[in-house]
């Protein structure tokens, strides 16, 4: 956090607010573009279930099928909308323009626009399995002690995914330019992780968890 403020600052001192919110309105487009379309591709799969309602006795199926398309659709917004996540990420190192376009597409060629898109899409997937696992884990409890659980569990959850988040942002930075971030094999990027920091987070969110889970089973205890 003290790392985050400091450049922060640094920021500030040297560009004033204009380096505080650097790359924003690109990031806004991202948004808006993944937003709108992830409505849409909801909505088609709800229209699908509806002009196919599932037969008598297989409701439940049918929900899951629905769930798991609504997942399908979902990534493939996310695919679609990476060109724009990686222009915005771009513009936190230098102002986008149609001339830096053209420059970035001779340099790195089309394929610029997609890379990182696997460690995204993996740390979207985690993200998913560990916010239903954790809905799993939760459910026996009530409603205000399940959101703290929640909050309490998602946030260890995001601790675990943040090195391949990482690498995902550096890989959109790579470039030959030299105003860029230089390529590096995929090992040297996970060791270049901030894993002090990470353990750090990761030892404090776990003990605030374990504190919670521990208050609320003694809460119960008092209740019986």
């Amino acid at each position: 956090m003290t790392v985050i403020f400091q450049a922060m600052y640094e920021s500030w001192k040297e560009e004033g607010m204009r380096g505080l919110y650097r790359g924003v309105p690109c990031h806004m487009i991202h948004m808006a573009a993944l937003v709108s379309s992830k409505m849409v591709a909801r909505r088609l799969v709800d229209k699908i279930e509806d002009i196919k309602p599932a037969p008598i006795g297989f409701e439940d199926k049918s929900d899951e099928g629905k769930r798991k398309r609504r997942h399908v659709a979902k990534y493939l917004c996310e695919i679609l909308c990476y060109p724009l996540l990686t222009l915005a990420t771009r513009a936190l190192i230098v102002t986008p323009s149609i001339t830096e376009i053209k420059r970035w597409n001779k340099a790195d060629g089309i394929r610029l626009w997609y890379q990182g898109l696997w460690p995204h899409i993996l740390g979207l997937c985690l993200d998913d399995a560990s916010q239903s696992l954790i809905r799993k884990m939760v459910a026996d409890f009530d409603k205000e002690e399940r959101s703290i659980m929640e909050m309490s569990t998602q946030a260890v959850a995001s601790v675990l995914i943040i090195p391949i988040t990482n690498i995902s942002v550096v890989r959109r930075c790579h470039s030959h330019l030299l105003y860029l971030l230089e390529p590096k094999p995929l090992l040297e990027q996970i060791n270049s992780n901030p894993w002090a920091a990470i353990f750090f987070n990761l030892g404090v969110f776990s003990f605030f968890l374990a504190a919670n889970y521990y208050i609320i089973r003694l809460k119960d205890e008092d209740d019986y």
